[in-house]
């Protein structure tokens, strides 16, 4: 699932994201999941400080998504986790219910909390 995230005080953001889950959808030969339930929080992953500035950052607000044509989902998610400073992480629980493995859809149903949560940044010294 895709997001776009803002911020607008002391540090002025503005960036895509992803709220990523995983499952392993064949049970056996005879099962599959049928539906799949999420709950978890969104968060900000941020290894590096920013940079307070004047403008708004948006270096990553730059439709990285379209890649996804050009590309292997594996690389897309290994290229948006390692080469970005400001990523989205979903933690979440899941529960997976399985039917038969002749089912061609899985339902998806995900409740995503927003967290307050601080941004870590160089104060701009006049």
């Amino acid at each position: 699932m895709a997001f776009g995230l803002e911020l607008d005080q002391t540090i002025q953001m503005k960036m895509e994201g992803i709220a990523n889950i995983n499952i392993s959808p064949l049970a056996s030969e005879s099962l599959s999941a049928s539906s799949l339930k999420t709950q978890g929080q969104l968060m900000l992953r941020q290894p590096n400080a920013l940079v307070q500035t004047v403008r708004p950052r948006t270096v990553y607000d730059d439709n990285f998504f379209d890649t996804l044509q050009t590309q292997s989902m594996e690389s897309f998610q290994t290229n948006y986790q390692t080469m970005r400073n400001e990523t989205l992480v979903y933690k979440y629980r899941q529960n997976v219910n399985y039917g038969p493995a002749t089912q061609s859809f899985v339902d998806v149903s995900m409740i995503i909390e927003i967290p307050k949560q601080s941004v870590l940044y160089v104060p701009k010294f006049w």
